[in-house]
């Protein structure tokens, strides 16, 4: 838990059981059933509407606010959060990740292959190193790139 509107937060698995709690929560179990209600219904309401399926949820009250996302409910103090915070967060961009490491990881054979064997006899050393140390850069960079994409977690 962090952030002092957080008050508490809750695990949950598939079926609507707590797994685990943390901070001062009163019943629990109550709470899972009334989410895993919820998120049934919401699911029903996003196929009528055209979508596959929803991540979360929030119920806002006048002083305490109930966010579901991905498996973890958190109960929030409603006149302290900031639901920016809440909802947005920073999460890896999946394609920019894999090609990152695909450029490094090509970058780095190209590197081994250039400077420890005789297959790039046509390339003078330098022409060898020059590029795999920009593809080496280029992949580098794309891998710390992917995780600077702000999405909803909902």
């Amino acid at each position: 838990m962090k952030g002092k509107e957080i008050l508490g937060e809750l695990n949950i698995n598939q079926s609507g059981k707590v797994i685990g709690s943390a901070g001062n929560i009163e019943n629990p179990e109550e709470l899972g059933e009334i989410i895993s209600f919820n998120l049934k219904k919401g699911m029903e309401e996003a196929k009528d509407l055209g979508f596959s399926s929803i991540h979360g949820f929030a119920m806002i009250g006048s002083e305490r606010s109930l966010a579901f996302m991905k498996g973890k409910a958190l109960i929030l103090d409603t006149k302290q959060t900031s639901w920016q915070d809440i909802f947005l967060g920073y999460v890896f961009s999946k394609w920019i990740l894999i090609l990152g490491i695909v450029v490094t990881i090509l970058a780095l054979g190209i590197m081994a292959t250039g400077v420890f064997t005789n297959i790039f006899t046509w390339f003078s050393l330098n022409s060898r190193l020059y590029f795999s140390i920009a593809a080496l850069i280029v992949g580098i960079s794309l891998i710390f790139m992917s995780k600077t994409e702000l999405s909803y977690r909902l």
